[in-house]
């Protein structure tokens, strides 16, 4: 009986040790085959759904640790009854799943309730008994639990820690499979987010990674270029980069800039750094290379140095005006008053062709300093009519006979506001050019026409604005301008002329002054059809802009007034010398401030009107006028400097005249502003 007793113990046991294994076994499957499919939340619930069915309990979760402390948790998957159900936090003291958040499994087999009374998640699913174990990673860290309740007591049933324990090693394996893969994806949009390009390449050179910034700046998607060597799609010339591998593989890094292809086939200058990447043993296994684009950069400096440029062609142009000016004065004084001497039509048409040189110089010295100081001109009424009148005759007596020129000018020209000397620059530079585009000749055409421009046409042309514009158009026959040109021609300093043919200045210059005029340009051209430039000028449509008047041919005269001229520079003293006594003026010369002083001294009730240059040595002109003011408050002066200005001066405190001449002026601007001084007294 006592052996029979033992054989039926002994196969009930060897039926339970079966029946766990079993059990164990299915849970395994149920692990391997009914979660492996799954991804996300998904495979928590699955889970969950799994854990439930190989322990026969009535409810199950995972949850995650809210705080490194574990004060409470937060379920990532729960199922009642084999119903989903909405996750939820809870504290964990007094309950437990304290136990289980301490790294050990929690079994208790019946009367859960009793042992933890304050646990409203046990009594809302009336639960009689429960077993949870910690998840832990790799790391040895607890970071959450997975728990199993069950309404019915679970005694002598010694393979559900067991099972438990499994689905717990595979739920902590996906979270931190997941918390990895979260992490290499926010890296991945940092780096997809970051301007540069950044790729990464294998030992062969193979592409592994490539960013959305790589996309950006070269043109391939990853797609494209994945699995591909960068040797054969991103270089033209593999010397440098041969170079820079070999440093990298010997040195661990490598800095430096290099010419790369886009996509279309453009060459990019990138600054790239690449760095060796090694493994936990050190051994090599790619190359990381960050690439960032110069364009901007270079684009930056070229900007920077062309500033620089400017500030130096400034700093240039105001040293050297003064004395260029100085020599051209003389010159235009002097042809003034040898016209009104020549009798013969040859004569007359050199001392036009001097005056025309002489003119040209002095427009260059006040185009650099207007370019390169921003000096604004007058603004006046003006009629576009005279200006390109003018600008023909030149024209026609200056450029080559092989060029057809053809002026067509509307029967009425609205009034422009603006300085006539920088509009005839604009006209004088649009013609100069298309002369150059036409070395073998061809037709040049100029005219004049009004316009209104409404805002759909404003709005295809960046700084125009709607209303009334009379527009000044200079048409060629040339060469034309290739559309990589046409974005850069107004740049200053481009020039596609030969060196010491071209300043690269004459566009530029145009652009400027129609922007300070509130105008725009238009450019059309194609290679080998010519060039259409049209400036538009703002203008007033109810007034016509004014026929000059019949231009005196006898200049104001003097009656024998006595003129005190002041300039350090003989020649200008002497043409001013002249002219003044051709005139009929009495005229004092002083070299410097303080022979005028002198002079004046001894003159002061017959001088009628002192002509002074503003920079001299010994004493200047601003040392001067204080000087014959507190001898005469009433002196009546008139200034002349080499430097722009703007019909005045006022330099120091207490330094200023009304009346001043820019240098070069002609005699009959000498002479119209000193009978002006004159007869205003």
């Amino acid at each position: 009986m006592q052996e029979l007793a033992e054989d039926i113990a002994y196969g009930i046991q060897t039926l339970r040790s079966r029946l766990e294994k079993n059990k164990l076994q299915q849970a395994v499957i149920a692990i391997a085959s009914g979660v492996s499919t799954s991804v996300g939340s998904a495979f928590f619930a699955s889970l969950v759904r799994n854990t439930i069915d190989a322990l026969n309990a009535d409810a199950g979760f995972v949850a995650v640790f809210d705080a490194p402390d574990h004060p409470s948790a937060r379920t990532i998957a729960a199922i009642v009854q084999n119903r989903d159900i909405e996750n939820f936090s809870y504290t964990l003291k007094g309950t437990p799943c304290e136990l289980a958040s301490l790294g050990q499994t929690c079994l208790i087999e019946q009367k859960v309730q009793e042992q933890f009374p304050n646990d409203e998640l046990l009594a809302a699913y009336d639960t009689e008994a429960y077993v949870g174990t910690p998840l832990i990673d790799s790391h040895g860290t607890v970071i959450g639990l997975i728990v199993a309740l069950f309404q019915k007591p679970i005694v002598g049933e010694e393979f559900i820690p067991s099972t438990l324990k499994i689905f717990a090693a595979r739920a902590a394996s996906e979270l931190e499979r997941q918390k990895s893969d979260q992490k290499i994806r926010q890296q991945a949009a940092l780096l997809d987010a970051a301007h540069d390009a950044i790729l990464v390449s294998d030992l062969d050179d193979q592409v592994i990674y490539w960013n959305k910034g790589a996309e950006r700046l070269f043109g391939w998607t990853a797609e494209e270029v994945i699995g591909h060597k960068t040797s054969s799609f991103l270089y033209d010339d593999l010397t440098e980069v041969e170079r820079a591998h070999q440093k990298v593989l010997t040195q661990g890094n490598w800095e430096g800039e290099l010419r790369k292809l886009s996509k279309q086939g453009k060459s990019i200058l990138v600054q790239v750094s690449c760095t060796l990447v090694r493994d936990s043993e050190g051994q090599p296994t790619s190359m990381l290379a960050i690439n960032s684009d110069l364009t901007e950069k270079k684009k930056l400096e070229s900007q920077f140095l062309r500033v620089q440029r400017m500030e130096s062609i400034g700093t240039l142009a105001g040293g050297i005006a003064h004395d260029l000016n100085n020599i051209l004065a003389p010159i235009i004084m002097s042809v003034e008053v040898l016209k009104g001497m020549a009798q013969s039509e040859d004569d007359q048409d050199l001392l036009d062709t001097l005056m025309s040189s002489a003119q040209r110089g002095a427009d260059l010295v006040k185009q650099v300093l207007a370019f390169a100081r921003g000096v604004e001109g007058q603004r006046i009424p003006v009629n576009a009519k005279h200006l390109v009148r003018d600008l023909e005759r030149v024209m026609r007596d200056t450029f080559p006979k092989n060029l057809n020129i053809e002026v067509n000018l509307a029967p009425q020209i609205w009034t422009i506001t603006g300085d006539p000397t920088q509009i005839h620059q604009v006209i004088l530079n649009l013609c100069v050019n298309a002369r150059d585009a036409m070395p073998d000749g061809g037709d040049l055409k100029i005219s004049l026409e009004n316009t209104l421009v409404d805002d759909t046409y404003a709005a295809m042309n960046p700084g125009a604005n709607p209303g009334s514009y009379v527009i000044i158009e200079v048409e060629d026959s040339g060469c034309g301008i290739s559309s990589e040109v046409r974005e850069q021609v107004f740049d200053p300093f481009f020039t596609t002329k030969e060196l010491g043919k071209g300043t690269g200045l004459g566009l530029s210059t145009t652009m400027a002054i129609v922007k300070s005029h509130c105008g725009f340009i238009d450019l059309s051209s194609e290679l080998g059809k010519g060039s259409k430039f049209k400036v538009f000028f703002p203008a007033d449509a109810k007034q016509e802009a004014p026929e000059r008047s019949v231009e005196q041919t006898r200049l104001p005269r003097g009656n024998g007034e006595l003129i005190l001229v002041v300039d350090d520079e003989e020649s200008i003293r002497n043409a001013a010398r002249k002219t003044l006594e051709k005139f009929g003026y009495k005229v004092l010369l002083a070299e410097h401030g303080a022979e005028a002083v002198s002079i004046y001294a001894r003159h002061q009730k017959s001088i009628a009107v002192v002509l002074t240059d503003m920079a001299m040595p010994i004493m200047d002109g601003a040392a001067l006028i204080i000087a014959l003011k507190s001898m005469n408050a009433k002196v009546r002066i008139i200034g002349s400097s080499g430097l722009p200005s703007d019909g005045s001066y006022t330099g120091e405190v207490g330094v200023s005249v009304e009346h001043f001449l820019p240098k070069p002026y002609s005699a009959k601007t000498l002479l119209r502003v000193l009978r002006a001084i004159l007869d205003s007294q």
